[in-house]
């Protein structure tokens, strides 16, 4: 089950966040955004490529580099599939860059210019992705 949607930059800035389902996850939206962005930025450091996911006890954080080094991560059960998520999270990518096409090739400002792609990331997470 998905619990919540971030869209992050690699500098902790919260572009896009939605709480999805009230599962296990409950840290406020800054602090687990600082801290999945501190933790790509130290898979970079250390060269062990791009973070794919990690778990944390009730809930695996999935993640997919997009551009502007934006980070799109899923908070999802332990037991999810992982693939699945990553399906999803490609298509989560793909709408947004597409959507938000000419704000992302300027400095990206706050999380309300993107409060209009909650409709689309529900419509998104409802398709099953084969």
């Amino acid at each position: 089950m998905i619990q919540a949607a971030f869209i992050v930059h690699r500098n902790s800035k919260i572009i896009f966040h939605q709480p999805i389902s009230s599962g296990q996850y409950t840290p406020t939206a800054e602090l687990i955004a600082g801290f999945l962005s501190a933790m790509a930025a130290l898979t970079d450091e250390i060269g062990a490529g791009n973070i794919e996911h990690v778990v944390l006890g009730n809930v695996k954080f999935v993640y997919k580099l997009g551009k502007q080094d934006l980070l799109y991560i899923l908070a999802v059960d332990p037991n999810d599939s992982v693939d699945e998520a990553a399906d999803k999270l490609r298509h989560v990518r793909r709408v947004f860059e597409e959507k938000y096409a000419a704000v992302l090739k300027h400095a990206l400002e706050n999380e309300a210019d993107f409060s209009g792609f909650s409709k689309n990331l529900d419509a998104i997470l409802k398709i099953n992705i084969a």
